[in-house]
Order: C-alpha cells, then structure tokens, then sequence
C-alpha cells in the first residue's frame, strides 16, 4: 500500500510516500510559510520523482496539529482536495505524536517531551514513556512554557523555547514518512476517519476567536 504523509504544522512544508512501511521519498520545503504556493508543486515533483498517480495511494495521513493555525488549514485542506475526487482513506496524526516518534531511540521508562513553538513564551507539548519499546503518552497535549517541562527528560523539537534545551534533539518539525507511517497503523487499528468531520486540533483559541470573545472550547483528545 501506498501512503502519503502530509505535514503542515510549522512554517514549512513536507510530504512524503511509504510503501508498506518503508520509505520510497519525502520532499520538504523550508521557505517559511509559503505551504498554499509550494504544497501542490511539491506533490507534483513527488509523482514524478516516485511514478505514481493519486488513484495508486491507498492512504493519506495528515499531520493535524497543534501547530500554526493557517498552515494546518492549508494541508488539510489539500487533502480534502485530493480525497472529494480520488476518494482514497485519510486519517488524521497528532503532531506532537509524530514529533515524538522521531526519537532514534526507546530505553526502557525513558520519558520524552516533544515541543512545538505556541508563541507567547509557550510551546506544545505532551509526556511519552518508553515501554516495551514502544513510546506511550502519558501526559495530554498542553501548553507549558518551556522551564514547565521536567528535568532529566528527552526533549525533542525545534523554535523557540528549544534553546533552554542544549541536550535537546533539535527537529524543527515531524517528518512526513513519520506521519504516513503512524497513519498507517492507525488506519490498520481503527479505519478512515470522516473527511468531512476533520478540523485541524488546536490548542488555543485562535486570534479571531479571542476578538469575538470566545473564551472557551472543546478540543477532541487523542487517546
């Protein structure tokens, strides 16, 4: 099975192909936030370069937050896109469940702290925990500002706030074959999500909604 990851979350660009869990290619561009003018040049070199049409894909997995309010939308969107015409699987990926998977490593009990810059002196983050070599989360995605985050802990991540961490594994964002990879065992586990019900996950109120007055909202948790 071909799957695309689509990762939009920081002010670059990346989406990647795997074929039944391995890598085939990823493209990424690093020009800050240029995802509406890049994101369908990319997928287009990726045909290309890789010989496949989006009838061949039998998945998408995006990346869906947190992350920059405006980019998230600009790759859902695309793949809303592409799934209205070619009606291929999607599924959705926690940003900072990718982040946190590009870890090169998992000791036993090892505790992991992916961060993404959230502005304000804050960033996005969530708690992982090596087990079985495999990382479970055991602390939900938040906001903290940096000096919240627990010592003696792996940090992964990139921004500001990264610069508190000189131990840290500086990865401005997830790769996109991380995103299609766990996308792919989501899809295995659970099935296609609902295009139509995907929003991108945010964990602050947008600045628009905070003009208006909003002062709270429900965020959908992923277990």
């Amino acid at each position: 099975m071909l799957v695309l990851g689509v990762e939009t979350s920081t002010d670059a660009t990346s989406l990647g192909i795997i074929s039944d869990k391995n890598p085939v290619i990823e493209i990424n561009s690093l020009t800050p936030f240029t995802h509406s003018e890049r994101i369908n040049l990319i997928f287009e070199s990726l045909k290309k370069i890789a010989k496949f049409e989006p009838p061949e894909l039998g998945l998408i997995a995006v990346s869906i937050g947190p992350g920059f309010f405006t980019a998230l939308r600009v790759g859902l969107s695309f793949v809303k896109a592409i799934e209205l015409v070619f009606k291929i699987p999607v599924v959705s990926v926690n940003t900072l469940d990718a982040l946190a998977h590009e870890i090169p490593f998992c000791h036993e009990n090892m505790k992991v702290y992916p961060i993404i810059d959230a502005q304000k002196g804050q960033v996005y983050t969530a708690g992982y925990e090596c087990k079985n070599s495999q990382l479970e989360k055991f602390e939900d995605y938040t906001i903290k500002k940096p000096e919240e985050i627990p010592e003696g802990v792996f940090v992964i991540g990139g921004g500001r706030g990264i610069e508190k961490f000189p131990q840290a594994i500086k990865k401005k964002f997830p790769s996109s074959l991380t995103v299609a990879r766990l996308g792919l065992l989501k899809y295995l586990k659970s099935g296609a999500e609902d295009v139509a019900q995907l929003e991108p996950f945010y964990l602050r109120l947008t600045d628009a909604e905070v003009r208006f007055g909003k002062t709270d909202k429900t965020y959908p948790i992923e277990k």
